[in-house]
């Protein structure tokens, strides 16, 4: 069952060059090397709690948890150890998706990241049109979904938070995940909207 690397950042002010150079350049090149990583996704906020949502599909949760993915996080590069410490509010998790609608990438999507596990579907059903939605992905955590204790996670300021579950609409235009935001019920959830900065595969 594919495994889910869910990222939810702030970035410290004025770093924005040098955050933006090592994620493109170096940090996800270097995360799709490792084996059974297969496709790194970057969104940026239109309306969130935090300013960046990423996230990796992988083969199966096990490969965050293989030799090679963990040697990676006990010795990052000298780049990684210098914009660790502007990853702020961090939210980090490990999930398995459950079930997909749709094969596409959307231009936009709509984040509904839940604190607790179990949490009912949010129902979009008349609130916009169909051709809008792309793709509908549900998330549960998978075993060993806590923070990691890894000499990377250490150099960020404070202890990494994780999520229970989550669900991700990605929609064709910006303007249709607001809309859709708007209308959905939050029920503890935090609710962001975010457009696509990013899609690369392995």
């Amino acid at each position: 069952m594919t495994g889910i690397l869910a990222v939810w950042n702030d970035r410290s002010e004025g770093r924005t060059a040098d955050y933006e150079s090592w994620y493109m350049t170096e940090h996800i090149p270097e995360r799709l090397g490792v084996p059974g990583f297969r496709t790194a996704l970057r969104y940026e906020a239109i309306e969130a709690d935090r300013q960046f949502f990423t996230f990796y599909e992988v083969d199966s949760p096990d490969v965050l948890i293989s030799e090679v993915y963990m040697t990676r996080l006990a010795n990052p590069t000298v780049l990684t150890r210098a914009i660790m410490p502007d990853f702020l509010g961090m939210i980090r998790s490990v999930f398995v998706e459950t079930s997909r609608e749709g094969r596409g990438i959307g231009g936009a999507a709509v984040v509904v990241r839940y604190a607790q596990p179990d949490a009912p579907a949010p129902s979009i059903s008349g609130v916009v049109e169909p051709s809008e939605i792309i793709s509908i992905r549900r998330w549960t955590a998978a075993p060993g979904n806590v923070p990691t204790e890894t000499t990377e996670a250490r150099i960020r300021p404070g202890r990494d938070e994780v999520a229970s579950g989550a669900f991700v609409i990605e929609t064709l235009r910006a303007e249709t995940a607001q809309r859709l935001a708007a209308a959905l019920k939050s029920d503890g959830a935090a609710i962001g909207t975010y457009r696509l900065l990013y899609a690369g595969t392995n």
